[in-house]
């Protein structure tokens, strides 16, 4: 069934992409309007459905990928894809936060194939930051007050995600998406690890550079909520000074609050074990 709607109504922008030849005009109950995006085996589509706006993440593996894993003399991969993909609806639906984006219903189409459908968001921070999606090295940095809240809502999605047993592993502008009021939610758990079971999907190299923590790229299996502290910190410092870290003067020479300022430098210390496990208040 669709969800309420709540937070629908009015966006500022969405990427919009073409729809393409296998694209279907409808996913289950929802009315496919324009893509999105999509993945290596998925697309996510804007969806309309009792009035109110959707993001539909819909499985689409590619037939010509899943040939070449099997001339390679490889398993069939398409259980494990379609796995993968259940396993983020999965998480979703064990997370009640006001800063992480919903999951408002799933199902399989005519096909069979899975998809599962949120809140529709038409921004990101990165569209806030740069204007595209695509990072550029430097940004005109949001106001204090804004920066301060964004960052706030991120905080709070990530401790609730951690109080939930889950570390998301991929947290970026891209994976931010802004309300038309400013308020902030965390999506895409794609790429995240549950740690309640000591369970994380099979994905090499999770993460997405520079926000990927530095025990991610060193390879390590398994790592805790300070691996999202580290991406939190870098975004945080994204906003406040309008570069990255090793890109312009260091973020304690500016004017904006001590105390959070000694937070986003000790979050982005490579050693986890220096970083903060509390979450900033201010």
């Amino acid at each position: 069934m669709p969800g309420t709607g709540a937070g629908t109504s009015r966006f500022d922008r969405a990427v919009v992409l073409p729809l393409q030849s296998g694209d279907m005009e409808t996913i289950g109950p929802y009315r496919v309007i324009q893509r999105l995006g999509g993945g290596r085996h998925t697309r996510v589509f804007q969806c309309e459905a009792d009035g109110a706006h959707y993001a539909v993440k819909h499985f689409t593996p590619s037939e010509r990928r899943r040939k070449r894993e099997i001339r390679r003399r490889r398993p069939d991969p398409l259980a494990d894809w379609k796995r993968t993909f259940e396993w983020e609806a999965d998480l979703l639906a064990t997370v009640e936060s006001p800063a992480v984006v919903p999951l408002v219903g799933r199902g399989e189409d005519q096909n069979a194939a899975p998809y599962f459908a949120m809140l529709f968001y038409r921004e990101s921070i990165a569209e806030k930051l740069w204007g595209t999606r695509i990072p550029q090295i430097k940004c005109t940095p949001l106001g204090p007050a804004q920066a301060v809240a964004i960052l706030r809502d991120i905080v709070t999605g990530a401790r609730d995600l951690h109080r939930a047993g889950i570390v998301h592993r991929d947290l970026k502008p891209q994976n931010v998406l802004l309300t038309a009021d400013g308020r902030a939610a965390i999506c895409d758990l794609g790429q995240a690890q549950f740690d309640v079971h000591g369970v994380a999907e099979p994905i090499s190299n999770p993460g997405t550079y520079p926000y990927v923590a530095p025990e991610l790229r060193n390879g390590a299996s398994a790592v805790d909520g300070r691996a999202d502290i580290y991406a939190i910190a870098l975004i945080g410092h994204l906003m406040l000074a309008g570069y990255l870290p090793e890109n312009g003067t260091p973020l304690r020479d500016t004017d904006h609050p001590p105390a959070l300022i000694r937070w986003i430098e000790a979050g982005l210390d490579s050693n986890p074990a220096n970083r903060p496990e509390v979450y900033p208040e201010n």
